[in-house]
Formats: C-alpha cells, structure tokens, sequence
C-alpha cells in the first residue's frame, strides 16, 4: 500500500507521464491472482477498474482517479482531474457533490449522464460513485478540447 500512494502521489504532481506500472503490480487489498489479472476478458481498462474500485471503497481517493486515468493510458490527466474534482465540489471531494443540477464528483448534468457513461463502458453508471464519474470524465477528456465541459474548474488547471 506504501508503494501504491507514493506512485498515486507522483501521479498527482505529473510525474508519471513517462512511465506507468501494470495494473499487476499495484498492491490493492484483493484475492492474490485474482480474475481481474488472469481473466483474459478483463483487459487493461477493467484491471485499472478494479484497481480505483477497491482504492475508493477504501477511501484513497486520489488513487481511485489516478486509477481511472490510467484506464485509459493517460497517468499525467490524473493531476487535472483531481483538481478539477476538488474545484468542482468545492474543496469537498465530496462523490455525492450536488449543485442543485449537476451531479457527483465531475458535476455532470443528468441529461447527458446516460449517455457518457455509455461511452465510457459504464452502461447504468451512478453520477455519486466517485470511480463512475471519474471514469466518465477520462473517457470525456479523449475528445479534443474536453476540458470545456468543465468551464469554470476546467480553464484554470492544465489541459490534458
């Protein structure tokens, strides 16, 4: 677990652009050689998965995000996403952040939420389960310019 939050702490500096482990060598509290590392239907997105889940269920947040960056190979996004949910929830870090419309860590409109977490492999999603909107919002920042969805937050940190 040391390890685990010393790369999950580089990661939130920007550090890991370069190099990013396998999801076979974070230590996460799971079964040892469980399905998520020989089942060859879970690929590097699921493992990366179940690596946030567990680490959000307890209760490492900025690791759950860095988890979700990595999902989709992108390790130096985590620092802009850990900001932007910390601006989003106004300094909460809170999953079930509510504005009166927008929901969760990434301040989703409910409108758009089914459909982006379709897209992002998480048919039936829930905006206030912090993997699910961190998930949501990696897979939003593969479009060009998808920091826009984040007007306020998203403008004062760096672009992924």
């Amino acid at each position: 677990m040391r390890r685990l939050r010393r790369v999950a702490a580089a990661a939130a500096v920007g550090l890991l652009a370069a190099v990013a482990p396998s999801p076979a060598d974070a230590p996460v509290a799971a079964e040892p050689g469980g399905w998520w590392l020989t089942d060859p239907a879970c690929d590097n997105w699921c493992r990366w998965r179940f690596v946030a889940l567990v680490n959000y269920e307890q209760g490492d947040y900025l690791t759950a995000v860095w988890a979700s960056a990595l999902a989709y190979g992108r390790p130096e996004w985590a620092n802009w996403m850990w900001v932007t949910i910390g601006c989003e929830t106004g300094g909460t870090y809170n999953p079930a952040a509510w504005s009166g419309y927008y929901e969760g860590w990434s301040q989703q409109d409910p409108y758009y939420w089914p459909a982006r977490a379709a897209a992002a492999g998480l048919p039936g999603g829930n905006p206030y389960h912090g993997v699910d909107s961190a998930m949501v919002m990696a897979s939003m920042l593969t479009s060009r310019e998808a920091w826009q969805h984040w007007p306020v937050c998203g403008r004062n940190g760096w672009r992924p």
